[in-house]
């Protein structure tokens, strides 16, 4: 979406339209974008209650807390966004319409976007806490 929606000033709302009825909105999109936001928001909150119940560290449970709240916001997020791309797809002509709504998604897209964002960093700092904060092995001779 970071490449697909600026494209859409360059092709124009019937055209980007088309496009998305093509690839996002196909049936293969469904399919795709549902197994990957809930997948997603299940492999976060997965992460976190296994912190939680492990002996691990504090800051391991709060960066794994912040990314499972953030992509809890991201499906919540979704449930504004969806219903304005699915009628994009309900097969409007009409550019205007199609450019409000388009516009109105974008703008959940980019909030959407900063969530994702914060939760992968929450994720990749975790990791790199581990693997920082972890013993280094005693040298075999």
């Amino acid at each position: 979406m970071v490449i697909d929606l600026p494209a859409r000033a360059a092709v124009g709302p019937v055209a980007f339209a088309d496009f998305s009825r093509a690839t996002d909105l196909s049936t293969a999109g469904y399919v795709f974008y549902a197994l990957y936001g809930i997948g997603g928001v299940l492999l976060t909150c997965g992460t976190w209650l296994v912190a939680r119940r492990a002996p691990a560290p504090l800051v391991i449970r709060r960066l794994s807390a912040l990314a499972s709240c953030c992509s809890l916001l991201i499906l919540a997020m979704t449930a504004r966004a969806a219903p304005l791309m699915w009628r994009v797809g309900s097969g409007s002509t009409d550019a205007g319409v199609l450019m409000g709504l388009l516009d109105r998604f974008a703008f959940w897209t980019n909030l959407r976007i900063v969530a994702a964002d914060l939760s992968f960093l929450a994720i990749l700092s975790a990791l790199g806490y581990v693997a920082l904060g972890a013993s280094p092995r005693p040298a075999v001779t």
